[in-house]
């Protein structure tokens, strides 16, 4: 049981080192949780963890909703979806249908959307080229893929749609029947954008390709209605791609949702999915929130919430321009990743930053490349520029005091 690959055995062993140090993996006091703020150990520490871009959460109109809806049909419909399913799924499907204007599936997480769709969109005849830094859940789902079959291979040049274009132009590539590229709208540890406008152009020039987009993180806080980052950029969904979005984020409610680009495709996920058949389905009040945030977002509210975080953003990075603190990230996102190095001294910051009074995640490797970590600073709309500029006061202080060596 304990005989772990040497890559394993040296993630645990970074992660393990991390939760000693306690920077991760910790239980919060029990105490009202607003956003801004967690307590940990009576400490309070300002949040730039937090994934809940605009708020949304601790959104009056969605605790009513969430609370009138386990009133009315009790906390869960406790059956597999194969056989029925609360009204409220119904209902939800049916606005966010209005958000995106395309055919959706609700499900229980975005991991178990990838995990049954993927499968079923792929065979033993495709290929599939998963960007290098595609979220994990996606590698998981690839890796189901597999097991039936499909080839699997990466894009080792993150983001990079010529050299995508090249591995398609290979000539070992031409037995394929289909071959899908597998990606993030914002991938989750560096916040960059993907290549959309230049990855539809190559949709457009080859008959073979295919896309699935992971937006998780760019839905809710950009695009129409919230539609997110890919479909925002873009208007309509290709013909030939699928996009998976998150409802645990920005819209502050819990659950994944399936944008298909025409009914057949929605109807064989919903209906023959392995994780639509054999999950359990979201809880009563989840639900109810979730349809209480798809009406904010069908609303002209959306759009003022929309554009505060990004003058925060924008504010943030300005900020770190201004200071020098050595910022990876390219693109106006929630997700901003500061570069510091190794884990040791990544580590470091981060204890230095709780003992001031901030929490940032760490991002190590494997979910970063080995000695490349960082800081990863969630930026929502519970925070304000006064909060911004005590964590770059902090850091300006911290990286000053020991000089860390990027890389």
């Amino acid at each position: 049981m304990n005989n772990l690959s040497k890559k394993k055995e040296q993630a645990f062993h970074l992660l393990n080192e991390a939760k000693e140090l306690d920077v991760i993996n910790f239980n919060l006091d029990p105490s009202i949780f607003r956003g801004r703020t967690i307590t940990v150990g009576d400490k309070k520490l300002l949040h730039f963890a937090n994934c809940s871009y605009l708020g949304l959460e601790n959104d009056p109109r969605l605790i009513e909703s969430s609370n009138i809806a386990s009133q009315d049909y009790g906390i869960i419909q406790s059956n597999s979806r194969a056989f029925f399913s609360s009204p409220l799924y119904s209902e939800l499907e049916g606005e966010l249908k209005k958000i995106f204007n395309k055919e959706v599936v609700v499900t229980a997480t975005t991991t178990l959307g990838h995990c049954s769709a993927l499968p079923l969109l792929t065979d033993k005849d495709d290929l599939i080229i998963v960007d290098i830094h595609a979220h994990n859940s996606l590698q998981m789902a690839c890796k189901l893929c597999a097991q039936q079959g499909t080839t699997i291979k990466y894009l080792k040049y993150h983001n990079n749609i010529n050299k995508l274009k090249e591995m398609i132009n290979q000539s070992d590539n031409d037995h394929y029947k289909r071959i899908w590229f597998v990606g993030d709208g914002v991938y989750s540890m560096q916040g960059d954008f993907i290549d959309i406008k230049s990855l539809i152009k190559l949709l457009d020039e080859k008959e073979r390709l295919y896309t699935y987009i992971d937006d998780a993180h760019g839905f809710s806080w950009t695009g129409k209605n919230g539609r997110g980052y890919v479909l925002g950029e873009i208007g309509e969904i290709h013909p030939k791609m699928i996009v998976a979005v998150s409802m645990s984020k920005s819209f502050g409610s819990s659950g994944g949702i399936l944008v298909f680009p025409n009914k057949s495709l929605r109807d064989r996920i919903n209906l023959i999915g392995q994780t639509q058949i054999f999950s359990g389905p979201l809880t009563n009040p989840v639900l109810g929130a979730a349809i209480a945030s798809a009406k904010i977002h069908r609303s002209t509210e959306l759009e003022i919430l929309q554009e505060e975080l990004k003058g925060l953003i924008n504010y943030f990075r300005e900020r770190c321009f201004e200071s020098e603190i050595p910022l990876k990230t390219h693109s106006v996102t929630p997700i901003q990743f500061i570069e510091i190095g190794r884990s040791d001294k990544v580590y470091q910051v981060a204890r230095k930053l709780i003992a001031l009074g901030i929490y940032c995640s760490v991002a190590v490797y494997p979910s970063r490349p080995l000695n490349h970590g960082g800081l990863r600073v969630s930026l929502t709309l519970h925070l304000n520029e006064k909060d911004i500029d005590f964590l770059i006061n902090q850091l300006i202080k911290i990286l000053e005091i020991k000089p860390l060596e990027v890389g």
